[in-house]
């Protein structure tokens, strides 16, 4: 009968289908004081246990359902702990979005740069004005310099042969002014001091004859100057 009023004072289905399966289980009497004392040990949190009053823990424990109750304490612990998992959390505080910062100074600049069409970009570039001449660059042929500077030399010795060593010595002279690199330099300077010697200016004479043989002393001409000076002529 103290089973009976067990299974109907407020157990749970759980607690009941427990109770039912350890009716058949008795133990010794040896067990039965330690059984009792681990109960209470285990029954001590209220929240645990709070609805097994000790008038149960007793009956139990004489009907000898030490494992019904054992399993009994385990599931309500379980039950609080899940519960004590299941508790929702602080709620997550939403935070304000930033306001957005005015326009700096630079983008404002950037926004009053005037922008520019493609159709207002100009076809083709301005052409030139057709009216300018441009001069044409001086080329200098150096073959055509070449023969100015030996027709030169032809002019001044056929002047000479014609007995002007006077006119011969002028041009001469024009002629080194002019063609001062030129490629016939020694060759104007040997038939100057010819002409110089013909036209009576042998102190001229020898100093470009000293000149020339200084410079150009294994010239072909260097033995003709040399021959010049030595005689009174120069021939």
């Amino acid at each position: 009968m103290r089973e009976r009023r067990l299974l109907e004072d407020g157990a749970t289905k759980a607690e009941a289908d427990l109770l039912r399966a350890a009716r058949s289980y008795r133990v010794p009497d040896h067990v039965h004081a330690s059984t009792l004392a681990a109960v209470a040990e285990a029954a001590s949190p209220a929240s645990a246990v709070r609805r097994i009053t000790p008038r149960k823990v007793a009956g139990i424990l004489s009907c000898g359902f030490a494992i019904g109750i054992l399993s009994l304490v385990a599931m309500r612990s379980m039950h609080t702990s899940q519960m004590a998992d299941s508790t929702p959390s602080a709620p997550i505080v939403a935070t304000a979005a930033p306001e957005a910062l005015p326009p700096s100074p630079a983008d404002s600049a950037f926004a009053e740069i005037p922008s520019l069409s493609v159709n207002a970009l100009p076809s083709s570039a301005p052409s030139a004005n057709p009216n300018t001449k441009s001069a044409p660059p001086r080329v200098v042929d150096e073959a055509e310099e070449l023969a100015a500077e030996l027709a030169g030399l032809d002019r001044a010795k056929r002047t000479l042969e014609a007995g002007d060593a006077a006119a011969a010595v002028r041009l001469l002279d024009a002629h080194r002014v002019r063609f001062r690199e030129g490629r016939l330099v020694p060759e104007a300077m040997a038939l100057r001091v010819q002409a110089l010697i013909a036209a009576g200016q042998r102190d001229k004479a020898e100093k470009l004859g000293a000149e020339f043989l200084k410079s150009y002393p294994t010239s072909p001409l260097a033995a003709r100057v040399r021959t010049m000076l030595a005689t009174e002529n120069g021939r």
